[in-house]
């Protein structure tokens, strides 16, 4: 497993300077980032997707001086430097910046000689090439804003949010059907059920067939069956994430998640990270292992798990 081990920013919106230790506590695999509104917890996600999925775009909207990447046997910096341009002396507006970045890597493996630079030519279109690129490539990295916008790299996404809903919803039940149907992953089908019924959706039981893949038994008197894209937001929301962790969530992968209270019931935010540690779980006996990093205002959400939390406003008041 592929492992984000630490993560140092400096000069953040020019105020912050954070160092996040990934590895510390007792579990190494999921660790949950909180702060205060404007402290920077979804920017921390969003660099670290930009890197893993080699998204430069994000590095110059962003002001900061320097991102370092702990990662394994690799250390990957990003340094910005931001050059104010003179306005117009006819013009009462304020001058535009011009934004550099550059890329390096180290390979700790090799006395630490740098083994990459990429630099740009100022007019932000820079490209990750070479070694750095190579490297880059065999990480992988799946985000779930707070949008409701699933990220896998630069050029897909998946919306799972308004019109796109029950596309995605029709989708996730096509691909339950053909699994049922194979009979090649009935432990995986099993496992989604068992994740499902811990969340209680109100007077609905989940049906898994291999015609339809799922539809919901009303606890009703006529026990009427409806479709998935019948369901809430916050279900449909819900049981999206529970099926591309379980099933489409590959070997090595860093899953990013940003405020997941913003879709669920606190009853749902006792059991969330629980179910989520259960997922880990379940891909370390396949071998597939998968580190988690959330981003969440909701003490409910964090329950006990101060030892796994990352405070930016601790780190911040101590730094």
């Amino acid at each position: 497993m592929i492992m984000l081990n630490k993560l140092e920013i400096e000069d953040l919106y020019g105020l912050y300077n954070y160092s996040l230790d990934f590895t510390q506590g007792e579990d190494k695999r999921l660790k949950i980032v909180t702060g205060p509104n404007g402290y920077g917890k979804t920017t921390i996600l969003q660099l670290i997707y930009a890197l893993f999925c080699k998204d430069t775009d994000v590095f110059y909207q962003i002001p900061f001086s320097r991102v370092t990447f702990f990662v394994d046997d690799y250390i990957f910096s990003v340094l910005q430097t931001r050059t104010a341009v003179q306005p117009d002396m006819e013009s009462d507006l304020p001058g535009d910046e011009e934004i550099n970045i550059c890329f390096e890597m180290v390979d700790t493996r090799h006395q630490g000689e740098k083994s990459a630079n990429t630099e740009d030519d100022g007019n932000k279109n820079t490209k990750i090439e070479g070694p750095l690129e190579l490297v880059l490539n065999t990480m992988k990295c799946f985000y779930l804003t707070d949008k409701r916008v699933l990220l896998r790299n630069k050029e897909q996404s998946r919306h799972i949010q308004d019109a796109d809903t029950d596309v995605s919803m029709n989708d996730v039940a096509a691909k339950i059907a053909k699994i049922k149907a194979s009979g090649d992953n009935e432990r995986g089908i099993n496992f989604f059920q068992e994740l499902v019924s811990y969340f209680s959706f109100v007077d609905k039981e989940m049906m898994v067939d291999e015609r339809f893949g799922i539809r919901f038994k009303m606890n009703n008197d006529s026990r009427s069956i409806i479709p998935v894209t019948a369901l809430s937001s916050g279900e449909k929301h819900l049981l999206l994430q529970l099926f591309e962790l379980v099933f489409d969530g590959k070997s090595g992968d860093l899953v990013m998640i940003d405020e997941p209270e913003l879709s669920f019931h606190p009853a749902w935010l006792n059991v969330y990270v629980s179910v989520l540690e259960r997922i880990q779980d379940f891909k370390m006996a396949e071998g597939r292992d998968m580190q988690i990093i959330l981003a969440t205002h909701s003490s409910m959400l964090v329950g006990g798990r101060w030892d796994e939390t990352l405070d930016l406003y601790t780190l911040r008041k101590n730094g």
